[in-house]
C-alpha cells in the first residue's frame, strides 16, 4: 500500500458470517479447523434464495472430505437428503448464482478504478464509456473464458467477497430487473467453499461440497451454491495462512482423507479461532492502493506467466484481532 490503513479504512466481520469446519486425519490423528467467512443470502438466477447457514449445519458430523481432483482441494459428497436445506438444491442451476448488496470500488475490465458507486448509481452504464476511463496500466479480468461464460465488464468485492459484474449488454434481465446490473460470486477462485449437485462427479444423486484449493474450475460458477471462503485455520503448522497455502504446504495431499468432526458457528466459532477478524473496507483508498500493488507485484514476478490479472488473485486483505 502507498500509505498505511488506518483504524478508519477496517470493518468488522460480524462473528455471525464467522463458521468453523473441524477435520481430523483418522490416520495420524491430525486436527485442523477451516476459518470461514459465511456468504450473506443469495439469489439464483431463477430468484430462489440460499440459506448458507442452514446449508452448512444440514451437513452432520462423522462425513468424509477427500482429495478433490477438480478443484485441487477438498470434497464431501453425500446422498441427496429428500428433505430439508439440502434437498433444495437444484440438479442444475439454470443461471449463476447472484447476489444483491452494494459494490464499491470498481475495475473495468482493462484495470482501472472506475466508479464509487451504489447499483442504483450504476444503472445501465455503457461497458465502452468504463473502459474508456481506464488508463491502460493494468489488465484485469474475471479469469473466464468459456464460451458459455462471458467475461464482465467489471470485477471487484463486496461485503469482503470478490464479485463480477454483467450488465444488460451481455446478460439479459428479467423485466422486474431490468437496468439492474447482474453481481455474482466466482466461486472458482482459492478458498471458495461451495455447494452443488454433484453433476461433475457423475453423481447426480448426491451433494457435493466443495473447499477450493489453488486449481480452478469455472463451471463452479454456474452450478453451485457460495456458502463462503476460507479466510484462514486453526491449524498452528500454517500460521493461520489462506487455503491455498495451506494445500500448497502439502503437496501429498492426494488421498488424504478427513472427518468432519465439529460444526462451529457465530461466537463459537469466533472463541475456538481466539481471534475476531476484520477486512478492507470496499470504499478505502487503502483498498485501492493495496489492489494497485498487488497488481504491480504480479506483473514483474518473473515466473508468472504473460496474460492478464485475474481476481482470483487478489484476495481481499484480512487482519486478525487477538
Amino acid at each position: 500500500m502507498q500509505g498505511k490503513a488506518t483504524d478508519a479504512d477496517w470493518a468488522m466481520i460480524p462473528r455471525e458470517d464467522i463458521a468453523i469446519l473441524g477435520m481430523e486425519d483418522p490416520q495420524s490423528g491430525e486436527e485442523i479447523g477451516f476459518v470461514i467467512q459465511m456468504a450473506a443470502v443469495g439469489r439464483d438466477g431463477d430468484g430462489a434464495e440460499t440459506q448458507p447457514r442452514e446449508l452448512l449445519h444440514a451437513l452432520g458430523l462423522g462425513q468424509t472430505f477427500s482429495y478433490d481432483p477438480v478443484t485441487g482441494g477438498l470434497v464431501l459428497r453425500i446422498p441427496t437428503p429428500t428433505a430439508g436445506p439440502l434437498a433444495q438444491i437444484p440438479p442444475k442451476p439454470s443461471r449463476k448464482n447472484y447476489v444483491e448488496g452494494e459494490m464499491r470500488w470498481l475495475w473495468s475490465l482493462l484495470g482501472r478504478r472506475v466508479a464509487e458507486e451504489t447499483y442504483d448509481d450504476m444503472a445501465d452504464p455503457d461497458p465502452v464509456e468504463l473502459q474508456a476511463l481506464d488508463d491502460g496500466t493494468f489488465e484485469f479480468e474475471p479469469d473466464f473464458s468459456d464460451d458459455d461464460d462471458p467475461a464482465s465488464n467489471a470485477v471487484g468485492y463486496v461485503g469482503g467477497f470478490r464479485v463480477a459484474v454483467e450488465l444488460e449488454t451481455i446478460a439479459p434481465m428479467t423485466p422486474e430487473r431490468v437496468n439492474r446490473p447482474r453481481t455474482f460470486w466466482p466461486m472458482h477462485c482459492p478458498g471458495a467453499v461451495t455447494i452443488a449437485r454433484d453433476a461433475e462427479g457423475g453423481a447426480p444423486d448426491k451433494v457435493a461440497l466443495r473447499i477450493v484449493g489453488q486449481s480452478q474450475t469455472r463451471s463452479l460458477d454456474h452450478s453451485s451454491v457460495l456458502l463462503g471462503q476460507v479466510i484462514g485455520t486453526t491449524d498452528p503448522l500454517s500460521n493461520g495462512s489462506f487455503l491455498s497455502h495451506w494445500f500448497g504446504e502439502r503437496p501429498a495431499l492426494a488421498g488424504a482423507e478427513f472427518t468432519l468432526v465439529t460444526i462451529s458457528t457465530g461466537p463459537e466459532a469466533e472463541a475456538l479461532a481466539g481471534a475476531k477478524f476484520a477486512r478492507l473496507k470496499e470504499d478505502s483508498e487503502a483498498l485501492a492502493d493495496y489492489v494497485d500493488n498487488a497488481a504491480k507485484a504480479l506483473e514483474a514476478d518473473p515466473d508468472r506467466p504473460a496474460k492478464p490479472i485475474s481476481l482470483c488473485e487478489i484476495p481481499l486483505p484480512l487482519k486478525l484481532l487477538k
